[in-house]
């Protein structure tokens, strides 16, 4: 298997530029929703939000794209599905260890409840099945920002090799 692999600068350059879409397509989402009030201070509000995701998407983009880039580089075939689902899994899967970790009951005093939109997502330390949903469709937006986020990976670091497949 004689493939095609990018330089490791432009890998660290696609690591860096791959968290910018899908937050700017989250800021978009959120300052449209933020100016049906028609405030400006709800808009800086969500450019304040968006600087602060950025920050963190860098992060984790670079920490944890960074071992998967460490872990592939080499052993599998660089392909924009496969980027795809690595973009998409270190999008989601530090959040979900970090919700995993959260809902262990470690003997804390008293008991924990909370809701989402009046519908109870949590009663006394357990996670309802509307709780699990909710999850579920927090790490699917998360998985999909990914993929965004893997398809930039690609479109930064593919080689010519790979464009002069893709015009074939």
């Amino acid at each position: 298997m004689n493939y095609e692999y990018p330089s490791t600068r432009r890998a660290l350059l696609a690591l860096i530029l791959a968290p910018i879409p899908p937050v700017v397509l989250l800021f978009a989402f959120d300052a449209f929703d933020r100016a049906m009030t028609l405030e400006v201070s709800a808009i800086a509000g969500a450019a304040l939000l968006a600087v602060y995701t950025l920050i963190v998407a860098e992060v984790i983009a670079v920490v944890f794209g960074g071992i998967a880039l460490v872990a592939l580089w080499y052993k599998v075939r660089f392909s924009f599905s496969v980027a795809l689902l690595v973009g998409g899994a270190v999008a989601a899967l530090p959040i979900a260890i970090l919700v995993g970790l959260s809902s262990i009951d470690i003997g804390g005093s008293g008991t924990y409840s909370a809701s989402y939109n009046g519908h109870l997502t949590v009663i006394n330390n357990v996670k309802t099945g509307y709780g699990m949903w909710r999850d579920f469709i927090a790490f699917s937006l998360l998985f999909g920002l990914g993929t965004l986020g893997g398809a930039t990976f690609w479109l930064v670091c593919r080689t010519k090799k790979a464009m002069a497949l893709a015009e074939e």
